[in-house]
């Protein structure tokens, strides 16, 4: 996936997760100190479905972006890092 597509992919993933979350998590998150957002890397589409309904059982806002029904990024949050930490600690930085 070239730079643009992917950078494109991470801003649906994060819109159509921010849209699905919670009133409450909408107002913590939209502060004068922003939230963080990271892209994050995986080896596989298994990995990433994997990670998607991991947040999903955990019950935290989350979103699958799909592209000819291959996924290609997943959104989760607005939640508290600690939430999702155990979702990605093991997952590298994209480059």
């Amino acid at each position: 996936m070239t730079a643009g597509k992917a950078a494109s992919q991470a801003g649906h993933a994060f819109l159509d997760s921010f849209l699905k979350s919670s009133s409450e998590n909408k107002d913590a998150y939209v502060t004068p100190a922003g939230g963080t957002k990271v892209v994050l890397a995986v080896d596989s589409e298994a990995r990433l479905r994997e990670i998607y309904g991991n947040a999903l059982k955990l019950g935290l806002p989350a979103s699958l972006i799909e592209d000819d029904g291959i996924a290609t990024a997943a959104g989760i949050g607005p939640a508290p890092r600690h939430l999702i930490r155990p979702l990605t600690r093991r997952l590298e930085l994209m480059k």
